[in-house]
């Protein structure tokens, strides 16, 4: 058996050696430079005032402006939320049967996240409906998407579920 001896990894700090000498070396100065930093410009927000007509592509909220009781010559928005149609209901009630107890599950930020998901992929249906030719293997491919998002699911149960909800959803076009 071999027995290393233990070295050091570094090397050992030697003592600088020094000569006397009489030449003076000049000394420059060092001048610190702060970093700058460059910001991108601000994007404009549009900004939907009550009474004009709404733009081409309309968000699901818009902003309206009202003027404070306190401050005079000010503005201060609030969201207004748009009406949905009949339709877009009921394909947001189609999305919310059976998973409410994995929702209620959910951290609040996850909640927020499945949301957002959820409308999206409820607006991406409804287009979906909408098209001259119906198309269910891509409902049902939305409809699976937002389903795998909840932790801890069956994945035999996001099928099963993805083939009801799409099934449901298709019939609302007939």
């Amino acid at each position: 058996m071999l027995y290393y001896q233990s070295m050091p990894l570094s090397p050992q700090p030697t003592e600088p050696q020094t000569t006397e000498t009489n030449i003076e070396t000049p000394v420059t100065p060092v001048v610190e430079v702060a970093p700058t930093v460059e910001t991108a410009p601000a994007k404009e927000q549009e900004v939907y005032v009550e009474g004009e007509p709404l733009p081409a592509t309309t968000p699901v909220a818009v902003i309206k402006q009202e003027a404070p009781v306190e401050t005079p010559g000010s503005t201060r928005a609030t969201l207004v939320e748009i009406p949905k149609d009949p339709v877009q209901i009921k394909i947001d009630g189609i999305f919310e049967r059976n998973v409410a107890d994995a929702f209620g599950e959910l951290q609040p930020l996850q909640q927020e996240a499945f949301r957002v998901a959820a409308e999206t992929a409820a607006r991406a249906v409804r287009a979906l409906l909408s098209a001259p030719k119906l198309e269910p293997a891509k409902i049902r491919e939305v409809v699976t998407g937002v389903l795998r998002l909840l932790p801890e699911t069956n994945p035999w149960w996001v099928e099963q579920e993805a083939a009801l909800k799409t099934e449901a959803l298709v019939s609302l076009r007939a």
